[in-house]
């Protein structure tokens, strides 16, 4: 009786060590009753939660994985979907999982806007970009009070009886500086000292 004992357990050893040696299932798609919708997600991500040890669903979907002692929670994870964390028991030995889609954003739309004054890295000589949102930053009365902002220039006045101003690019004078209204010359000779006082700075572009 009990060498019939003894040949009982061994037979059962084989079982036991299939049963909790390795685990299989498939992962799919949740349907709206939270069942399978009938397709497959080849490619998902399987790993025991809390570990390094997982796999990865075949073409068909299906999977197998080597178990963990101590360790039950199944993750299972694929891009555009919710993760799912599945309890599987000892005595499992086939699971399925099913995967929600993720919840889809609005179409994002992105634009890229430039700073006020930036380089121009396309020119073939060093060229400062001053465009309307730089001018208008300071632009209260006249062109002049536009570039109070602008280390690159300076506006200076070239009368203190008359209050005229004159503007100074990197330490040059105004007459060495080329102001262009619509790429026609503007603000030469005498004008170059009043010029600034007559043009409002939010009709400047740049």
């Amino acid at each position: 009786m009990k060498n019939l004992i003894i040949l009982f357990m061994i037979s059962l050893v084989p079982a036991m060590v299939t049963g909790q040696g390795r685990i299989e299932g498939k992962v799919m798609v949740a349907g709206a009753d939270g069942a399978s919708d009938g397709d497959i997600l080849p490619g998902a991500s399987v790993v025991w939660a809390g570990t390094t040890t997982g796999t990865s669903a075949n073409t068909a979907g299906y999977f197998t994985l080597r178990r963990v002692r101590g360790y039950d929670l199944l993750v299972a994870s694929f891009v555009g979907y919710t993760s799912d964390t599945v309890l599987v028991k000892h005595d499992t030995e086939y699971i399925e999982i099913f995967l929600e889609e993720s919840s889809l954003i609005d179409e994002v739309t992105v634009i890229g806007r430039a700073t006020g004054a930036h380089i121009d890295r396309d020119a073939a000589i060093a060229t400062v970009n001053i465009t309307a949102a730089e001018l208008c930053k300071a632009a209260c009365c006249n062109l002049s009070e536009s570039f109070v902002t602008n280390a690159s220039i300076d506006v200076n006045y070239a009368d203190a009886a008359t209050g005229a101003k004159q503007i100074q690019l990197l330490g040059l004078a105004g007459s060495y500086v080329q102001i262009l209204t619509e790429n026609i010359p503007a603000m030469y000779g005498l004008g170059a000292a009043y010029g600034l006082s007559y043009i409002p700075g939010p009709w400047m572009e740049s």
